[in-house]
């Protein structure tokens, strides 16, 4: 039985650097790299797995219409059955990466894990965690950068909602996807660079799968907001008159203003302890058991 390897994140470790290195750099023949049509497969799994249909970001030209989701999502299942047919046939093992998959549902895993097993697969998790506090701050840029490539899809922030309880309740995560896929299948790393081979996550990455990658195939992608950027964005969310201006705004507008923000210098979003402790304080308890 070959393995698939299902990376399912979480948001900002290094996910995006790891799916452009393999889906333009890899060679190594005892691996495939899965699309879905796409370098970032996030929407395909959740197509895959959902319960109640795409997140609203993730809405094409036909947005949320439920027969054009089915027939993508045929489609997608189509497509998935002949890359695990053929890995079957070479015997190589199967990447897939989407880390909108540490969102999911337990149905919603369990259902993503039952389309992979369906051409006898074995089903192999990988995740990198970010701590606490970081992924707070990151989240919150996140949210700054996504509207700003996505407009009217994903709203300016204007108030510091920081992450939804299912993102950082690192212990009911961890146990679903031990419970779903099994823990001896069940791999979570810390999301800490100065651990990593020369730093870098998908040198970590390919280091713990085994996939033999060229370190001049390695890309560095995805920057984020810093603190300048993400200030512009509040600032704007908060002041401007969005009725009058998001009808206006084109898809390359939003591109012109994220590419302009990102190039801004300057230091990155860190949150205050006063603000974020309010949030952990419930988590406190499973520290040591997440550990």
């Amino acid at each position: 039985m070959q393995r698939c390897i299902l990376h399912v994140g979480m948001p900002k470790t290094g996910t995006s650097s790891i799916q452009e290195s393999l889906f333009f750099g890899l060679k190594d023949s005892r691996f495939q790299y899965f699309t879905g049509g796409e370098i970032n497969t996030a929407r395909a799994l959740i197509l895959l797995g959902t319960e109640s249909g795409l997140p609203r970001h993730f809405h094409g030209a036909q947005g949320s219409n439920s027969n054009f989701l089915l027939r993508e999502r045929q489609s997608l299942q189509k497509r998935l059955a002949r890359s695990l047919d053929e890995v079957a046939r070479t015997g190589r093992e199967l990447i897939v990466s989407g880390e909108n998959c540490w969102r999911m549902s337990a149905t919603e895993l369990q259902q993503l894990k039952s389309v992979l097993e369906s051409r006898g697969a074995i089903v192999q998790v990988i995740a990198y965690l970010r701590p606490w506090k970081a992924c707070l701050e990151s989240n919150f840029a996140q949210r700054a950068q996504l509207a700003c490539k996505f407009g009217s899809r994903s709203p300016f922030p204007t108030t510091p909602q920081l992450a939804s309880p299912v993102q950082i309740d690192y212990r009911n995560r961890i146990e679903t996807f031990d419970e779903i896929f099994g823990r001896e299948n069940v791999v979570f790393r810390k999301f800490d660079p100065a651990q990593f081979p020369e730093g870098c996550v998908t040198r970590d990455f390919c280091q713990r799968t085994g996939i033999s990658l060229s370190p001049d195939q390695i890309r560095r992608a995805n920057e984020s907001f810093r603190l300048s950027a993400v200030r512009f964005v509040c600032a704007y969310g908060k002041f401007a008159n969005r009725e009058a201006t998001s009808g206006r705004w084109t898809t390359w507008q939003h591109h012109w203003l994220m590419t302009r923000l990102l190039a801004l210098p300057g230091p990155t979003l860190r949150f205050h302890s006063s603000v974020i402790e309010p949030i952990l304080r419930p988590l406190l308890p499973d520290l040591d058991r997440i550990e």
